[in-house]
């Protein structure tokens, strides 16, 4: 018995060669207008703390940190070495803050680049 492929096995082949290229072009198309978008990581940081503060329960604010429980779960949001800092863990909210303060029910985060007012519940 002869080993090989027949010209219809092999056209068959061949065929499926343009479709998983043009699957392959349409996806890096995707992916390449995903790393475009204008998210910025002020953006990211004030929907998570936005979601830390309404699902938390008993927040507290001690200087500059904000103790709560979210989901049963204690965390704590502090000011680290100009950076925001949610622990346990070591989840890195936010580069580049100059300082932290509470006003009213506003809690202010200075950064290198502006001011933000994130509304407390």
């Amino acid at each position: 018995m002869k080993k090989g492929f027949t010209l219809i096995e092999m056209l068959v082949g061949l065929l499926f060669i343009p479709v998983i290229l043009s699957l392959s072009l349409a996806l890096m198309h995707l992916m390449k207008r995903g790393i475009d978008s204008e998210i910025t990581q002020v953006d990211v940081f004030k929907l998570q703390i936005r979601q830390y503060l309404m699902g938390a329960g008993n927040v507290q604010f001690e200087g500059d940190s904000i103790i709560g429980s979210f989901d049963n779960k204690p965390f704590v949001i502090a000011y680290d070495r100009n950076r925001l800092v949610k622990t346990p863990g070591y989840e890195i909210l936010l580069e580049g803050v100059k300082s932290v303060s509470r006003v009213g029910r506003c809690l202010n985060v200075e950064t290198q680049d502006q001011s933000l007012c994130i509304e407390l519940p």
